[in-house]
């Protein structure tokens, strides 16, 4: 709340041209992150032609924009994989790979609740003091070096960032 009132107090001492400006730079960013989604690891969600990634970025952005205008906080993943989903849906042959959808809303599902849990044992070890949050450091160090050395097991490179698992599509209802 506190980040809201002070982005819009900044926002709002800014001239008009530099508003538009601002606004079509982060046009621009949502589109790059809704085609990276659609072309790498959401690639997987649906099986979409050009016309219809314009029409996925261009609905992101779109949702995305409105959304900060009016302050409401969402998740810019969950928005563009549901217009990567809407915009395979929606064509005449579309092809949905559900199966992608349903290990993406457990995936959603369990992680709200996994961070609060974390979050609040983390708060609390470092209420106890210096102690604590030397702990809460080191074990965050400690996890994202993890979570690093999981990642060389099997790096993304050029080579490989569009490779698809093997899925069995359904076709969309129409």
């Amino acid at each position: 709340m506190v980040a809201s009132s002070l982005r819009r107090s900044v926002v709002e001492d800014l001239p008009e041209i530099e508003h538009i400006g601002n606004l079509a730079l982060r046009h621009k960013a949502i589109e790059a992150w809704a085609f990276a989604l659609s072309h790498s690891s959401f690639g997987r969600i649906s099986d979409i032609e050009t016309p219809q990634g314009f029409t996925a970025d261009t609905t992101s952005a779109s949702i995305i924009l409105t959304s900060t205008h009016f302050g409401i906080p969402l998740s810019t993943t969950q928005v563009c994989s549901g217009a990567i989903f809407g915009a395979g849906a929606g064509r005449r042959s579309g092809l949905v790979h559900w199966s992608v959808a349903g290990r993406m809303v457990v995936a959603w599902a369990v992680t709200l609740p996994a961070a609060a849990v974390v979050g609040a044992v983390t708060s609390y070890v470092a209420a106890t003091g210096p102690v604590g949050v030397v702990a809460v450091t080191a074990g965050a160090i400690g996890c994202g070096l993890a979570i690093y050395l999981a990642s060389r097991r099997n790096p993304v490179t050029a080579l490989n960032v569009n490779d698809v698992q093997a899925a069995s599509p359904a076709r969309a209802v129409a």
